[in-house]
């Protein structure tokens, strides 16, 4: 699987894909400007987005950038890849924790004061999301009775007490503002598995040693987390076994 790109890595790469990226305040033409500074990287002691530099590289350098360097931004500020004083700034603002990759980032933290103006990639976001959830709700619509009864397991739900019509609201609401969830839970593998995992544990078949960590059946160590414990259940030659829990969950 690979990393997920970082905020400045995600920064860098939209002003050499757009040629130019315009900062936008926070509050409007009314917020005021914002000087910025480049940001020191604790460990090394080194300026973030930068490379250290020789005396002669800084004699022959466009723009050098020290602790001492300023930027100042306002509603409106540009960056363009065709300027190589602005994509030395670039390199080092983006680290600025003022700054956020889109609006709706910019409004998840109070200290953010400026976003990056990209309204193509916001109507692409919200096309994408909008998919995304009829998706979720066409899956949830394919869903029979005992596999909706799944997923509001999985998500933690009880349904004794809902009606097959709540159950359906409910997972078309989840679909809505969870619909990477929902869909994740309907195509998980795993998910019979996770189920009797959680039964065996309320009826107490599997228990978990406090001081250790370990679930047990009786006194056979069979994980240290729910994870190993699905993979342990899924295991076929364990299956006898498997079989003689869910007997144990049976009313004598």
């Amino acid at each position: 699987m690979s990393k997920e790109k970082s905020k400045e890595q995600l920064l860098i790469e939209l002003l050499k894909s757009k040629g130019e990226v315009t900062l936008k305040a926070r509050y409007g033409k009314t917020q005021g400007p914002f000087i910025t500074c480049p940001v020191i990287d604790p460990t090394t002691g080194q300026i973030r987005g930068t490379k250290p530099m020789s005396d002669e590289d800084r004699k022959k350098a466009i723009r050098v950038v020290d602790s001492t360097t300023t930027r100042k931004i306002i509603d409106g500020t540009s960056f363009k890849a065709s300027n190589p004083v602005d994509v030395i700034d670039w390199s080092w603002l983006v680290y600025n924790k003022e700054i956020a990759l889109s609006r709706a980032e910019a409004w998840k933290d109070e200290i953010i004061l400026f976003f990056v103006d990209d309204v193509e990639r916001e109507i692409e976001e919200r096309l994408s999301k909008k998919e995304l959830i009829l998706t979720a709700s066409f899956e949830v619509q394919s869903l029979s009775a005992d596999a909706k009864v799944q997923i509001c397991r999985l998500l933690g739900i009880s349904v004794t007490h809902m009606s097959p019509k709540e159950i359906s609201s409910f997972l078309y609401d989840k679909a809505e503002n969870m619909p990477q969830k929902i869909l994740s839970m309907i195509n998980d593998k795993d998910a019979e598995a996770k189920i009797l995992v959680f039964d065996l544990i309320e009826a107490k078949v599997i228990q978990k040693d406090e001081e250790t960590g370990v679930y047990l059946y009786g006194t056979s160590k069979i994980g240290t987390k729910i994870n190993s414990v699905i993979s342990w259940i899924n295991d076929p030659e364990n299956a006898q076994i498997v079989t003689e829990m869910r007997k144990d969950m049976l009313p004598i």
